[in-house]
Formats: structure tokens, C-alpha cells, sequence
């Protein structure tokens, strides 16, 4: 089990920017400081990509430092069946290798249940 507050999450880089996926999620429990929260289960046999954070894209997008974005007052919950990174081999141009490649041509469909969590 991992345990983090939210705020702990994003990576530091010099200009703000979407961070910290996680592949595999199977279980994600959000809580608040008395313990209740939200519960996320996928399907062990397909778990789903979630990434948790106290900005929105918007807020990321359009800070160019750290110091620009908002304080801290909530969190973003943003769930996927699946991501693909930006690059190959390096971050100036290398495509993403094929067996990499989520294809855009076929439908992809991923389940997951949300519920009320009281710890």
C-alpha cells in the first residue's frame, strides 16, 4: 500500500506540468483528513491509469512557475483505460516506438467503480 497527500505528488519541474501517472491502479482510495473519501475499483485483470492532482490542466498550462499556480483547495481525479507517452528515445523529436502506439482506429472500452470510502 502507498500513501501520499495529493499536494506531494506533482513533480517539481522548472516550468509546471502534468505529472505523476500511475499505471496498474486495480484500487485507489481519496480520503480527507477524518477518512472519508472516494473508493476506485477496476478490474484486476484490467486495471486502469490514474493521476491525482491539486491543479487543473487549465492552472498547469498556463503557469510558467511554480509560484503562478492557485493554493491548494481541491483535487483533480482523472481516471484512463490507457496512455501513451509523448516520445521514443529521447524528448526532442523521436517517435514512439510501435509496439507503444495505441491505435486510434478500433474502439477501447475500460470499467471502473467509484463509491463512498469511510476508512
Amino acid at each position: 500500500m502507498f500513501e501520499r497527500r495529493v499536494d506531494e505528488l506533482p513533480s517539481s519541474y522548472l516550468v509546471p506540468q502534468e505529472s505523476g501517472n500511475r499505471t496498474g491502479v486495480r484500487r485507489l482510495s481519496i480520503t480527507d483528513a477524518t477518512g472519508a473519501g472516494l473508493k476506485l475499483n477496476a478490474d484486476p485483470k484490467a486495471p486502469v491509469e490514474c493521476t491525482l492532482s491539486p491543479y487543473t490542466a487549465f492552472e498547469l498550462e498556463n503557469a510558467a512557475h511554480a509560484w503562478e499556480l492557485p493554493d491548494v483547495h481541491y483535487t483533480v481525479v482523472t481516471v484512463a483505460g490507457r496512455q501513451m507517452g509523448v516520445g521514443g528515445d529521447d524528448s526532442w523529436g523521436a517517435p514512439v516506438h510501435d509496439e507503444y502506439l495505441i491505435p486510434a482506429n478500433r474502439d477501447m472500452v475500460f470499467e471502473f467503480t467509484l463509491s463512498k470510502y469511510n476508512a
